[in-house]
């Protein structure tokens, strides 16, 4: 009797486990872009007040806090692609605010 408990018991664990994996994966899948399409994201403009700063990651941080957007601001990624424009990035999980 207890040969067969424990058939039965290392059996069905083997059939969870699998079952396991394959939500874990399909959560993963579900969550996360694994190809992102080439798709326009949503464009959308706000009026703000731009605060001085000296440092471009402080003002990036303020401008950020300004329009309520939530996230971090990777200094890898501030620019001035020209002398008047300044750019960078807020990001967080499964976003990205340019």
């Amino acid at each position: 009797m207890k040969k067969i408990v424990l058939d039965i018991h290392i059996y069905l664990s083997l059939l969870c486990a699998g079952y396991m994996i394959i939500y874990g994966v399909s959560g993963i899948a579900f969550n996360h872009d694994v190809h992102p399409s080439e798709r326009d994201g949503v464009e959308w403009e706000a009026v703000v007040e731009v605060p001085d700063a000296d440092e471009d990651q402080v003002l990036a941080e303020a401008v950020r806090d300004r329009l309520d957007l939530v996230g971090w601001v990777p200094f890898w990624r501030l620019s001035h692609p020209e002398p008047d424009e300044f750019v960078f990035f807020v990001d967080r999980p499964a976003r990205e605010y340019r």
